[in-house]
């Protein structure tokens, strides 16, 4: 067992450094003689492509391998990809019960993606309740996906009652790990006054840096606030942007920018 643990070192010595070829044949070996880690590792090779062709059947195999011996990511994996359906027909029962097994198992990942699972309905009865009480668990862990939709149902008064201020600080801690829609969530928050006094300039700030990551409603705030700087009027933006067949609301800062700039006298 010893060996097999430096070896497994080895491998992952090597992938840091981006050698994968060279990682996989220090992997390998111990994948085939029960090393669940490196089956693990060799699974997730195939699943990305990486060192070797993307081949989620083969990857499939290793993570069931894996899996059997209590390897808590190679179950969450498995949860992936029913629900996706990479490399198998997309089952969302059998996602759940991988996801599920691993979620008791304390992988904040499962727990995340089975909160998204009974909020949305998929292969279950629509569950604000259930879905709460595994986001809460992955939000606590620190899992930044759930401390934001943490902060969704408590904005919105999903399974849980409405709180806006508990709702600012689950999307706090989540737009400190630099979650873009938490970042646009905590802009509107302040934007809108919920639960705190409004204050445009915090607003702008937190939508500055959603916008920054690509989000597009954070890019849209900023663009209608520049607009609003200039004295342009909201509804002749809306009118111009139907004139031409566009939806204001979907377009890049770029293209926007571009638009109030035809529009500033």
């Amino acid at each position: 067992m010893r060996q097999m643990q430096m070896t497994f070192k080895r491998g992952l010595e090597a992938f840091d450094k981006g050698d994968y070829e060279i990682a996989l044949k220090f992997w390998m070996p111990i994948a085939e003689e029960g090393y669940p880690e490196a089956q693990y590792n060799v699974g997730l090779m195939y699943c990305n492509g990486e060192g070797v062709p993307q081949d989620y059947n083969i990857a499939y195999e290793w993570f069931i391998l894996a899996a059997e011996q209590e390897n808590v990511k190679a179950r969450y994996n498995l949860g992936l990809m029913y629900d996706k359906g990479h490399g198998i027909s997309q089952n969302y029962q059998s996602s759940i019960e991988w996801y599920t097994i691993a979620a008791e198992q304390g992988n904040s990942d499962a727990q995340n993606n089975l909160g998204r699972i009974y909020c949305e309905g998929r292969g279950v009865a629509q569950d604000y309740e259930t879905a709460f009480e595994w986001f809460n668990a992955a939000a606590q862990k620190g899992n930044c996906d759930s401390q934001t939709n943490l902060g969704i149902f408590y904005y919105r008064g999903h399974g849980v009652q409405q709180d806006y201020k508990t709702a600012r600080e689950w999307f706090t801690l989540a737009a400190e790990q630099e979650v873009a829609q938490a970042q646009h969530n905590l802009g509107v928050i302040y934007k809108h006054g919920k639960g705190v006094p409004k204050d445009y300039k915090i607003a702008h700030e937190w939508f500055m840096l959603a916008a920054e990551q690509g989000h597009s409603a954070a890019q849209y705030e900023l663009g209608l606030n520049y607009a609003i700087r200039k004295g342009i009027l909201r509804g002749y933006i809306y009118q111009y942007s139907i004139k031409i067949g566009l939806r204001l609301v979907s377009l890049p800062l770029k293209l926007l920018g571009a638009i109030l700039k035809k529009l500033t006298p």
